[in-house]
């Protein structure tokens, strides 16, 4: 008897990471069949998803995460005996803030199929739960003790899958996620100065800063604190569902990275509540320009 061997893979080397940026969601029921009974198509040349069917106008929406919250685990399931195999695949993430919004959306999503789709830090997409086998499986959520502790809801959820997640092709992700043209998902950040940065213990504290501004998720943060002329500790504070700012810009000559304390401004952000909180190394004025956080 001759055996066909196994096709070598190509080898290729890329820069590889954990840690996932972004969650979307939608029901299932939400989604309509457009290949036989899949909800998705794949490309011929690539393998990607290509398509996605919709039953009516709702998209993917995004959950807001709290920073290294959320992972993807999959399992391949296999029983010799019978001859059965499938995949189980599980997403856990925590949602930041107890609000009525995200409390809604909670309790609208159990123990209804659920599709998702993950964005890694590389910007790859991937879909999960796309043969109606996801639901939440476990909630836990609440309000700390100390002020640092976490406000929300951490969430799992479990799915049965006849194939490993499938990639899907960035050209059509925007036509998916929140309605295609509507507008992008918004923060607020919030900025001023202190004299002394111990008292930033509460989202009070923080929420009570002399300024803030709506910006899109993902976007750099632009604060204005022109209105500090005697030296004070600077102080931005944004949701810990946005990527860490890298490095800050004033000028030309008045510019850096983020979290070298030794030689630069601004610390790296600690955790106050649900925001990360950038504060200046020392007291300083800023009368001339604003200040760009740059992710």
């Amino acid at each position: 008897m001759a055996f066909t061997s196994l096709q070598a893979l190509p080898y290729q080397y890329n820069l590889v990471s954990s840690g996932v940026s972004r969650l979307y969601a939608i029901l299932y029921d939400d989604l309509t069949a457009i290949d036989g009974l899949n909800i998705y198509t794949l490309s011929t040349l690539n393998g990607m998803v290509n398509a996605i069917g919709f039953a009516n106008s709702n998209k993917f929406v995004q959950l807001g995460l709290l920073k290294n919250s959320t992972k993807l685990d999959q399992e391949l399931k296999r029983n010799i005996a019978n001859g059965t195999k499938y995949y189980q695949q599980s997403i856990t993430t925590a949602i930041a803030e107890m609000n009525v919004a995200n409390r809604a959306w909670v309790e609208n999503a159990v123990g209804r199929p659920i599709v998702i789709i993950i964005r890694d830090l590389f910007n790859n997409f991937f879909l999960i739960g796309q043969d109606g086998f996801m639901e939440i499986t476990a909630i836990t959520g609440g309000i700390g003790m100390a002020e640092g502790d976490m406000n929300g809801y951490a969430i799992t959820f479990t799915a049965v899958g006849k194939r490993l997640v499938y990639k899907i092709d960035p050209s059509i992700v925007e036509n998916l996620i929140n309605g295609g043209s509507e507008p992008a998902p918004q923060f607020t950040a919030y900025w001023g100065w202190v004299s002394d940065p111990t008292t930033l213990t509460t989202v009070d504290s923080i929420t009570s800063l002399q300024g803030s501004g709506q910006f899109t998720s993902g976007a750099n943060v632009v604060a204005d604190f022109r209105g500090n002329t005697t030296p004070n500790y600077l102080v931005m504070a944004e949701p810990l569902t946005e990527p860490v700012k890298l490095d800050w810009y004033g000028s030309e000559l008045n510019q850096g990275q983020i979290g070298n304390p030794d030689t630069d401004l601004f610390n790296a952000p600690v955790t106050v509540g649900t925001f990360g909180v950038y504060i200046s190394v020392y007291p300083t004025t800023q009368t001339d320009t604003t200040i760009t956080f740059l992710t």
